[in-house]
């Protein structure tokens, strides 16, 4: 994608026909590449790259922006990155009471925060039928997306020491951002959970019915993920919402474009009439803040059915997740 980026770009708008961000400033992906005061206006969302014609990614313009951003010296300033940084760069809520296990299972940070009865389900449920573990960490990728590449790689290499002393060969995510982010990270295996579910012939409860799903931004190009949920997890036709640009949460660009953010939200309201499926816990979280029915995947499949945390429920799930063992 590097020499892709430098191609020249024949100025057909069609990245700024579909992004709130660069419609906004009136500029093109190419424009963008020369404005570094907009480094993390951008939701890293990838809409821009699957219309271009010539292949110019505007999220990688905008991560190369932030990383020489911090390596000129430059200091993100504002609660919500101090706080993201606090909470994220050494997770705070890690827990590896339950990591004494050849396979775990990777919660992440954000699935354990809006869903936390289900993971307890889920991680129940794969140790007491199938001998997996449970690990509850972060996978760095919403600090090097800030363009701290040293703390991100750093981030990594403290999480595969972990992973090593603890004897785990393989980590099944629940996040389809940790596992698109770690996949070619980390010398373990790693494995989306419904490929494992399937694998370990697990007894779940499928979606029969057609439904709406809108598609996480990390697996919007290769649908990888979905492809391992259609016909397993999912029974009925899968309908990709369109419209509709991302969920407002990449990128960290809401602390820059709360403005931008508060109407991506709205969208899910005007452009979609009745129930949104997600396979990505975040995603659900906003869709709900939206005001918008939801569903994640994961609860219908363990026939549990939990609406995503909100406010400050979301923290103090992530704190008790801190303090949990299996059973």
């Amino acid at each position: 994608m590097a020499d892709d980026n430098n191609r020249e770009c024949i100025g057909c708008g069609r990245c700024t026909r579909v992004c709130r961000f660069l419609n906004k400033y009136n500029i093109n992906s190419d424009e963008y590449r020369h404005m570094p005061e907009l480094a993390y206006s951008c939701y890293l969302c990838n809409e821009c790259v699957k219309v271009c014609p010539v292949g110019i990614d505007g999220s990688k313009i905008s991560k190369e922006l932030r990383a020489d951003f911090i390596d000129g010296g430059g200091r993100l300033k504002g609660a919500g990155y101090k706080l993201l940084l606090l909470e994220k760069e050494d997770y705070l809520f890690k827990n590896y009471k339950n990591a004494s296990y050849k396979s775990v299972l990777f919660t992440g940070c954000n699935f354990p925060a809006y869903f936390p009865k289900t993971t307890q389900i889920i991680a129940s449920r794969l140790m007491n039928e199938k001998g997996v573990g449970t690990v509850t960490d972060c996978c760095g990728k919403p600090v090097s997306e800030l363009g701290m590449i040293d703390r991100g790689r750093g981030i990594i290499e403290n999480l595969e020491k972990r992973l090593h002393d603890n004897g785990i060969e393989e980590i099944i995510t629940l996040c389809p951002n940790c596992y698109y982010y770690l996949k070619d990270k980390l010398d373990v295996k790693v494995v989306m959970i419904y490929e494992k579910l399937k694998e370990l012939k697990m007894k779940i409860s499928p979606v029969n019915e057609d439904i709406d799903v809108f598609l996480p931004c990390p697996d919007k190009t290769d649908r990888q993920i979905l492809k391992g949920i259609e016909g397993y997890a999912v029974k009925g036709k899968i309908k990709i919402i369109g419209g509709i640009q991302c969920c407002s949460a990449g990128g960290s660009a809401s602390f820059k474009e709360p403005l931008i953010t508060k109407s991506l939200l709205e969208d899910f309201s005007k452009v979609h009439k009745g129930k949104i499926y997600t396979y990505c816990a975040t995603c659900s979280g906003m869709i709900a803040k939206s005001g918008t029915e939801t569903e994640h995947i994961l609860c219908r499949l363990f026939d549990f059915k939990e609406k995503p945390a909100e406010g400050i429920g979301s923290f103090l799930n992530k704190t008790a997740c801190k303090y949990k063992k299996i059973r």
